[in-house]
């Protein structure tokens, strides 16, 4: 909590890709005990659509919003409402579909940290899924993508694998038989460094079946402990020439890690065809959009 915060703060969408403030949401008002309640009607906040806000970021400023008419400098961009206390990813539930994570400003270090980011060129092409983490123990690990990014309730709110085609559950190779959130397995060295570098065909960032706002689990083989995470962020990329578009997508997500490695659904177990037979998750986190970084021409006979 700041000194002399004033009870009066802000919640604020800010979607610098859009052509005007989808995410200004005005102002709330927090009580002598902190609590601000959020009741908010809004008719440009979308979460469907190319201007879906989940996987997006929510934002609590330390002072009010003047609504674009404080005459500052920052009124017509920021609402001049000041640093920024807190933030959150939005992402999907069960039974409500919209869920805003909150969570401090700073980032979380653990026993446990890196980086894992998703590109994927163009709707419809492969998935570029890279990272590195630290802080394993050696061995396999499975990493899958749940279905919701829900972590209110910790990992057992995220939802089974992600798995829209009701397939049942199999390794990163079997396109046609295998969850759309099974990434198979990656091994720690003795050093606990593990490295991650998949090309997916059937992951996607775009369309129905994006894993924006989704959960992805690292699975930890052998012993069981809890981990906490370091969360990171790289960018997106979104360029447009004249009437075409081509989206360069880059995620940052939280790592969740679990006690089983992931036999493919090829160990004859009873739940190898479902969960792998990957054991208990210990940590997870959410997939979502990081902040926009670059733009790049595309050719005009560039298929969209």
């Amino acid at each position: 909590m700041v000194d002399n915060f004033d009870i009066s703060c802000v919640v604020v969408w800010e979607a610098g890709a859009f052509s005007g403030h989808h995410g200004d949401l005005g102002n709330i008002t927090a009580g002598p005990d902190g609590v601000a309640k959020i009741d908010i009607r809004d008719k440009l906040v979308s979460v469907v659509g190319v201007d879906s806000v989940v996987g997006r970021t929510i934002v609590v400023h330390a002072k009010q919003d003047d609504l674009g008419k404080g005459g500052n400098d920052e009124s017509l961009k920021t609402g001049n409402a000041g640093a920024r206390l807190a933030c959150g990813v939005i992402g999907l539930t069960k039974s409500i579909f919209l869920l805003v994570m909150a969570r401090a400003v700073c980032h979380l270090a653990g026993d446990i940290q890196g980086t894992i980011t998703f590109l994927q060129e163009q709707p419809g092409g492969p998935c570029v899924i890279k990272g590195m983490l630290q802080g394993l123990t050696e061995g396999h690990h499975g990493i899958h993508i749940l279905e919701f990014g829900d972590i209110s309730q910790g990992c057992k709110s995220a939802g089974a694998h992600f798995n829209p085609h009701n397939k049942t559950h199999g390794g990163p190779e079997d396109n046609n038989s295998r969850h759309v959130g099974d990434l198979g397995n990656i091994e720690a060295n003795d050093q606990g460094q593990a490295e991650v570098n998949f090309t997916d065909s059937v992951v996607s960032l775009t369309g129905e079946y994006s894993v924006i706002g989704r959960t992805l689990e690292d699975l930890k083989t052998l012993e069981f402990r809890h981990r906490s995470l370091k969360i990171s962020e790289k960018s997106l990329k979104i360029s447009a020439d004249e009437s075409k578009l081509k989206f360069s997508f880059v995620f940052s997500v939280e790592i969740s890690v679990c006690e089983g490695v992931d036999d493919l659904g090829i160990g004859g177990h009873e739940l190898s065809l479902t969960t792998g037979n990957s054991g208990a998750c210990l940590a997870c986190g959410i997939i979502g959009i990081s902040k926009y970084s670059e733009q790049t021409k595309v050719p005009p006979d560039d298929p969209v």
